[in-house]
């Protein structure tokens, strides 16, 4: 291993984020009323714990802007999107905001997103507008929907089993350029 890359996973093991980092692969299937649970690694992650904290126990979810897939996001990582919009705009979007087409983005990034409080199964509901989104019939023929949650270190990403990323082949040059960038101190996340 070289010395560079000692340091990139140095630095990824050594990374301390408030809501942990989401990490790793899983496939699940969503039950009839479009239901999934959360992996228990992502639950220790961001600190959902249902039976301690119930009014915390909530996640974002969104369709993604440039994939076909649904985005995951911690309650930290939309909270920090919401502060960086406040910072731009420290009056927001009311009656003082002469910029209609901000308030018109506004709302449209409203409508869009999901908040996805866990249940006491540790379950998300996922709406079917944004199962649509994402490309992903939430029951065919009687058979439940497959689907892929993937982790992205701040955010996770949930796709239609046949449309999610192929990530079999080790490919050294790409994960150094993805350990670098999720290592980066410009990335803000959670």
């Amino acid at each position: 291993m070289s010395e560079n890359e000692a340091q990139i996973l140095a630095a990824l093991q050594g990374r301390k984020s408030p809501c942990g980092m989401l990490v790793d692969t899983f496939e699940r299937s969503l039950d009839p009323k479009c239901r999934v649970t959360i992996p228990s690694e992502w639950r220790m992650a961001l600190h959902l714990d249902i039976e301690k904290d119930k009014d915390n126990a909530y996640v974002y979810l969104m369709p993604d802007p440039r994939e076909e897939c649904i985005m995951l996001l911690p309650k930290e990582a939309m909270e920090n999107l919401l502060a960086s919009r406040q910072e731009a705009n420290p009056f927001g979007s009311d009656a003082f905001d002469d910029d209609d087409e901000i308030s018109r983005a506004e709302a449209e990034f409203a409508r869009r997103v999901q908040i996805a409080p866990l249940d006491v199964q540790n379950r998300i509901r996922i709406s079917e507008k944004l199962l649509r989104s994402a490309g992903i019939a939430p029951e065919e023929k009687g058979r439940p929907a497959e689907i892929v949650l993937e982790g992205a270190v701040t955010k996770a990403r949930i796709w239609a089993k046949g449309k999610a990323p192929k990530s079999d082949a080790f490919d050294r040059a790409a994960w150094r350029l993805a350990a670098a960038a999720a290592t980066s101190k410009k990335r803000g996340g959670c």
